[in-house]
């Protein structure tokens, strides 16, 4: 299977214990489980889209210098070849233009941003560097935008020089983290002649759930901000979605090298795309795949209401080489309105835990009053 290739299986799981629970319709025992796999389709691409190549075996050090060899020779993206968004006062690439540089491993994701800028400013801190010399970045990991603003799972990271030194700012966190000053993101900025370096590795952990082992590519823009000398006079943007505005649906994008898992035959992501049901719908997962080889993997949910388990359902999945997508889908007709946990699992061929996880729903009714 080519890098990149999705493959789409429709898992009904069907309610096969618990039917007398008081939040259970009629007997429901005994439903077969059906799996349906879709046919493959190629990832849509973007107009602005960036290859990040795999670390390998190149031996990167986060010091603010460019070393020969350490970098790829190309620049990723070179803002000062039309790309960018002008405002205020901008002379040309030597008052401020900027290259990227790209590279990703399992762990981190790596970045040397190489700023050409006349006079180095930066007299803020905290989350008012925007207005000073810096660097801003922001991610949508699960590629699904919004026009006209940031969903919950997206990203904005700062990078600036301060006179207390280089500082990471995130002004807008994923789900788990908190907004603010981070010192979980290696930074470090140095000055150079007529420019400065940004050079960063930043754990995938802190850009959750970017997981570029199961999944090939994210959102993503920058900007570079500058200053001479009385706040903000213009600014470098790849494509909007920063500065002019906070619209994740205007992102370009980065798309990863396949890289096969290293510790195991299978590794396994998931993401709840439905956390509330209505009548006729039913709640869904995603769940991506990187096998070295064919395999097939059981998952496994528990239907939890007030800590006691109401039903219970299960399917296998065929997973086939390399990085697949399933859409996992639990029917609620049985289920009346209440707020439940659905704890999830997902065990492989030999048994081995994959992935384990609850996750809070809601079923309703809009024809009826809801219990909850």
């Amino acid at each position: 299977m080519r890098r990149g290739a999705y493959v789409t299986a429709v898992v009904l799981l069907a309610a096969i214990a618990g039917c007398g629970h008081m939040g259970l319709g009629g007997g429901s025992a005994g439903m077969s489980l059906t799996v349906t796999p879709g046919e493959p389709m190629a990832a849509p691409k973007k107009a602005l889209s960036v290859e990040v190549p795999a670390r390998g075996g190149r031996d990167v050090t986060i010091d603010g210098v460019i070393g020969r060899g350490e970098w790829p020779a190309e620049a990723a993206i070179d803002l000062a070849r039309g790309l960018e968004t002008q405002e205020g006062q901008w002379s040309g690439p030597d008052d401020l233009s900027a290259k990227l540089y790209f590279m990703v491993d399992a762990e981190n994701l790596y970045l040397a941003i190489d700023v050409t800028d006349d006079v180095h400013d930066q007299a803020e801190a905290g989350q008012l560097i925007w207005q000073g010399d810096s660097v801003q970045l922001a991610f949508d990991p699960l590629h699904n935008p919004e026009t006209m603003r940031h969903r919950v799972d997206d990203y904005e990271y700062g990078f600036a020089l301060t006179s207390k030194g280089p500082v990471v700012w995130r002004w807008k966190s994923g789900p788990g983290k908190s907004d603010g000053e981070t010192s979980g993101v290696p930074m470090v900025a140095k000055k150079r002649d007529g420019g400065i370096v940004y050079e960063a590795a930043i754990p995938f952990g802190e850009l959750s759930p970017i997981a570029p082992l199961v999944r090939p590519d994210c959102g993503f823009t920058v900007a570079i901000n500058d200053a001479d000398g009385s706040g903000r006079g213009s600014y470098l943007e790849w494509t909007p979605g920063i500065v002019s505005s906070k619209d994740d649906s205007a992102f370009g994008e980065l798309r990863f090298a396949y890289m096969p898992p290293a510790e195991r035959d299978v590794l396994i992501t998931l993401d709840i795309q439905r956390i509330f049901a209505d009548d006729g719908q039913d709640f869904s997962f995603t769940v991506g795949a990187n096998a070295k080889k064919a395999t097939s993997v059981d998952a496994i949910i528990e239907v939890v209401e007030d800590d006691q388990m109401v039903t219970s359902a299960g399917a296998k999945i065929s997973v086939p080489k390399g990085i697949s997508w399933h859409v996992v889908s639990l029917p609620t007709e049985t289920l009346q309105p209440a707020r439940y946990v659905l704890h999830v699992t997902v065990k492989g061929a030999d048994g081995a835990m994959l992935f384990e996880q609850d996750f809070t729903v809601y079923r309703y009714s809009s024809k009826r009053d809801s219990s909850w």
